[in-house]
């Protein structure tokens, strides 16, 4: 008798299918659990998401992938909401499974089913791979998010150097990846940490390579967590 798949609910804060994270994500875990996505603003067109949606100047920026492939500003406490709504639907169709697929911080977010966010665990994480040296480099997507992941890090007593690069401007992700490196490079930090969920194990590899230094990739590490728990 063949053996029944085992399935993981995904929730991006942007729109679903996300065709640049999921397929990867699969490969980690492997054929014998099925991925099943929802998105926060699945639900809503482009105009939609710009008019109720868009950071104002106070807002924690999140940044995330829309499905024709735009990459996404968003704040903070609006999608929140969203997502809750998304849990609350998961819920009903009896998942045991489900990963936020961002490293937001989302500390008022409920669940009946597990929910893994990854911030919480890639910090814990992190912070035991630096016990010793308390320096850590990191890469955002976004300048607005530098001074926010500066501080986090901080209240955890780790010097952090966190320079910008988005993973999702296809054009221009490539230079930009380079160019934090570089900044990156002769940090005494010993790792780096690609913080968000849109970098892939290629840009990992590209950022190892220019810096000689130790990378942390959030969707490898969440991945590995959840092939655990099944």
């Amino acid at each position: 008798m063949a053996a029944v798949q085992k399935k993981l609910a995904t929730i991006t804060i942007g729109q679903s299918p996300r065709i640049d994270l999921v397929p990867e994500l699969q490969q980690y875990l492997g054929d014998e659990i099925q991925i099943i996505e929802f998105g926060a603003l699945d639900d809503y067109t482009l105009t939609e998401i710009e008019n109720k949606f868009s950071p104002g100047p106070t807002d924690q920026v999140l940044v995330s992938r829309l499905r024709n492939g735009a990459e996404v500003k968003l704040a903070e406490r609006h999608i929140v909401k969203l997502i809750q709504q998304k849990l609350e639907l998961i819920a009903s169709q009896n998942f045991e499974i489900v990963l936020l697929l961002c490293t937001g911080k989302f500390s008022a977010l409920t669940s009946s089913a597990f929910l893994i966010q990854p911030q919480p665990l890639l910090y814990s994480v992190i912070k035991n791979l630096i016990w010793q040296q308390k320096e850590l480099a990191v890469i955002v997507p976004k300048r607005e998010q530098i001074e926010l992941a500066q501080q986090n890090w901080l209240d955890l007593g780790i010097n952090a150097e966190v320079t910008a690069a988005s993973p999702y401007q296809n054009h221009q992700n490539n230079f930009a990846l380079a160019k934090a490196a570089a900044k990156l490079k002769d940090k005494s930090a010993p790792i780096i940490y690609l913080d968000c969920m849109g970098y892939n194990q290629q840009m990992k590899k590209e950022v190892a390579h220019l810096t000689g230094k130790q990378v942390v990739l959030a969707r490898e590490m969440a991945a590995l967590v959840i092939k655990g728990l099944f």
